[in-house]
């Protein structure tokens, strides 16, 4: 039986509560922010994913003097090709907000998962973590029937052209 996406996808946002002004915008006591976002119109990108070289222009060019790129990267999610970027913001006097980004292009839309941290407090010092990893604190991954069924059940939900960008 077919099952909508939201059925399927379990997100695991412990310490995260939802904004309740925003459908998919969850913050955290640290000040960070996550967000999903389905954008109807075809992906600004200027290249295939494949051309990393002219995507990373134009993200500087959009970024101008107000950041600094960290990484742009393709990756793939799923099946899914995508893109991972990772960029840096001034906050001003002090300090830099971090965007994380990992944009999923279709040729007439695209879905984007963003992190948004800003530096808070004194800044420039090296942060030291604040408990050991445990290895026993990741949760399993979804069970396979989840991840091949993630591709159709976002043709079906949004009637996504699985045309690759």
């Amino acid at each position: 039986m077919r099952r909508s996406v939201g059925e399927q996808c379990a997100v695991y946002l412990d310490g995260w509560v939802r904004l309740p002004s925003e459908a998919y915008v969850w913050t955290n006591d640290a000040g960070d922010q996550l967000s999903l976002h389905y954008f109807s119109t075809p992906p600004d990108l200027p290249a295939p994913l494949s051309d990393l070289t002219t995507i990373r222009q134009f993200c500087r060019q959009q970024l101008g003097e107000r950041g600094a790129l960290v990484e742009v990267e393709a990756v793939t999610l799923e099946r899914c090709s995508a893109l991972r970027t990772i960029l840096k913001m001034s906050q001003g006097p002090a300090g830099m907000t971090y965007v994380a980004a990992v944009t999923i292009p279709f040729a007439e839309c695209s879905f984007v998962a963003k992190v948004v941290c800003p530096e808070l407090g004194v800044t420039g010092m090296t942060p030291q973590p604040p408990y050991q990893f445990n290895p026993g604190d990741l949760r399993p991954p979804p069970p396979s029937d989840i991840q091949a069924g993630f591709q159709e059940d976002l043709l079906f939900r949004f009637g996504v052209d699985w045309t690759w960008r």
